[in-house]
């Protein structure tokens, strides 16, 4: 019974089913009209919103560029935002240099010289979501759940490349230490001398082309680098030494071209001391080698601006004499003129005039040759070695050599002079300054010859003499016997000086009148030369003869002679005027005891009348 309820429900299911055929057929067409109609709407939907994104104007939701948040903003926004972080952005992005999965360096993009300018950045925001019209839907749709980083293109110069490849190449770390020295402007205690040591540094061919890869095609990933063993450079301290040592230079003149001179620094060692301590250092290690390094003041950038700008002395002295002598002196003048010393230089009057004979242009003016008074070559010179002596005394130079007249001149203050004579004595000083000087002198139509120097003053200190006639000698008339002139006539042979002995002080003062320092600069020891007359003898009288007497016989008295006439002695002739001046009156000088930094200045002493014709 069971089997044909089951037979039966089969046949009732089977014969229920028959009458519907149609109904499946009818079914699918109302599924795929509702999916049409579906599809429809999302199609319309998405063309909608294709149309939205694409008519937009502005970069979609969530867009970044290198990190920079652009969404919602236009182009020309874009570009301005850049340009304010674009700086920014270059300092902080960057590649990693790597060794063994280290960083051992990172390289900026503003290291590289590497930009991304903003029209770039605009750019790539812009195409990266609107391509075209059906992925801009997408890309408006996707934005809803996703943000999206663009990547830019790197920009960079070629040359500014390469040259930041070359310097950061350079730059990485390395174990090589060459063999160097170096001087210290703070320390002069020597030289510092590096050892040298062998070691490892990085392959600046194949980190330059990783570099240059990276910038090409904007993969800013890590970079493994390539070291290389390399040997160190060594350091040939015998070498070293004929190549820096010598004498400290500043900045000077070229007399030769007119050019400015570079400075130099002053360097000495003992190469054998050196090569003995670096021996003993370990590979790498600094050491300190014993000398003397003396840096230069004056640099030539500095001299340029100030060469001759000051006027560190002048004085003036007047030129009387002869004819002959006025040439001397403006010979003498005009040699000197013009001359220039370096820094540390000296100069010397005789080298500089050379031999004051005829040969040389000068004439025969007075002088004195073995305290007499001759006629010679270039008489009258010293009035140009005095005037410059002084000068150089004003301008606080370093005196070498100096030496005082004979006797007292009359065209200078006494203790201010300096006597030459060829090939000496000479009179020498030093440019003791760190700046060239140069001497200008003038001669004057009205005869007076100022002598000046120029050169470079730092400060406003000036200087004053200062002399003390400490003892006086006065002359003495002597007279000696001539034969050839009648009896009891007398001819002036020699005008006579009194003799001084002078002290003079360099005083040094501030701008504002406060001494800084006094010092006694020299003593001069001004001969006396007495006054000298020819005179001639008086004839001596006749004696009697004795008459011979016999023995026994009384001697007769002789005849007295009648008296004769006293003659007329002749007054002395008065003398013709004589080649040199007569005696000089003593001036009246002060003369205070003078400690040995004299206390206020003592006045200046009037000079003598200067003796021949105001010769040497």
């Amino acid at each position: 019974m069971e089997e044909n309820y089951s037979q039966v429900s089969l046949e009732e299911r089977v014969s229920d089913q028959q009458p519907a055929e149609q109904t499946p057929k009818k079914g699918r067409k109302t599924a795929l009209l509702v999916c049409g109609i579906v599809a429809g709407v999302l199609a319309a939907g998405y063309a909608a919103i294709c149309g939205v994104a694409a008519s937009s104007d502005t970069v979609l939701k969530g867009t970044s560029v290198l990190g920079v948040d652009v969404g919602g903003l236009t182009r020309q926004q874009i570009e301005e935002l850049w340009q304010q972080e674009g700086p920014r952005l270059s300092n902080e992005m960057g590649i990693s240099l790597m060794k063994d999965d280290e960083e051992v360096s990172r390289v900026s993009l503003s290291d590289l010289t590497v930009t991304v300018t903003p029209e770039d950045a605009a750019n790539s925001a812009w195409e990266a979501t609107h391509s075209s019209f059906l992925a801009d839907g997408w890309n408006y749709i996707r934005s809803w759940f996703t943000t999206n980083d663009v990547s830019a293109p790197l920009s960079a110069d070629e040359a500014s490349l390469n040259e930041a490849l070359d310097r950061i190449s350079a730059g990485m770390a390395s174990t090589v230490v060459d063999g160097a020295y170096r001087l210290d402007e703070e320390k002069s205690d020597g030289l510092y001398v590096t050892k040298p040591r062998d070691g490892v540094e990085v392959d600046s061919k194949l980190l330059r082309e990783a570099i240059a890869n990276a910038v090409a095609t904007g993969d800013l990933s890590p970079i493994q680098c390539t070291y290389i063993p390399v040997s160190a450079q060594p350091i040939d301290l015998a070498a070293l030494y004929e190549e820096i040592h010598g004498e400290m230079a500043n900045a000077g003149y070229d007399k030769a071209t007119g050019d400015l001179t570079d400075s130099r620094i002053g360097v000495e060692f003992d190469v054998a001391e050196a090569q003995a301590l670096l021996a003993k250092a370990e590979p790498g290690e600094e050491i300190v080698i014993p000398g003397t390094v003396a840096f230069p003041v004056v640099e030539k950038d500095e001299l340029e601006n100030v060469l001759f700008r000051d006027c560190l002395g002048t004085y003036t002295t007047y030129v009387s004499g002869s004819s002959n002598r006025l040439n001397n002196v403006r010979r003498a003048a005009g040699v000197v003129n013009g001359y220039i010393l370096n820094s540390g230089e000296r100069f010397s009057y005789n080298r500089t005039i050379g031999n004051p004979n005829k040969e040389n242009g000068y004439l025969t003016a007075p002088g004195y040759v073995g305290g007499k008074t001759v006629d010679v070559y270039g008489g009258g010179v010293c009035q140009v070695s005095s005037t410059l002596y002084y000068a150089t005394l004003l301008s606080n130079l370093k005196i070498v050599e100096r030496w005082c007249h004979q006797y007292a001149p009359g065209y200078i203050t006494w203790g201010c002079d300096a006597t030459t004579f060829y090939p000496s004595p000479d009179y020498v000083f030093e440019n003791n300054t760190d700046y060239p000087i140069k001497i200008v002198t003038e001669y004057s139509s009205n005869n007076n010859l100022t002598v000046s120097i120029y050169g470079t003053k730092l400060d406003d200190t000036y200087v004053r003499m200062v002399s003390s006639t400490l003892s006086t000698t006065p002359s003495k008339v002597e007279y000696k016997e001539d034969d050839s002139l009648k009896p009891g006539q007398k001819v002036l042979e020699q005008s006579g000086y009194t003799g001084y002995f002078v002290k003079t002080w360099r005083n040094v003062y501030a701008g504002d009148g406060t001494l800084i320092s006094s010092e006694v600069e020299a003593t001069s020891d001004y001969e006396m030369r007495p006054t000298i007359y020819r005179i001639g003898p008086e004839k001596e009288e006749p004696k009697p003869e004795k008459e011979d007497t016999k023995p026994g016989e009384e001697p007769t008295e002789p005849e007295k002679p009648t008296e004769p006439e006293t003659p007329e002695t002749p007054a002395p002739e008065e003398p013709t005027e004589p080649a040199v001046p007569e005696t000089p009156e003593t001036p009246e000088t002060p003369t205070p005891e003078t400690p040995e930094e004299p206390a206020p200045e003592t006045p200046e002493p009037p000079a003598d009348p200067d003796p021949a014709e105001g010769g040497e």
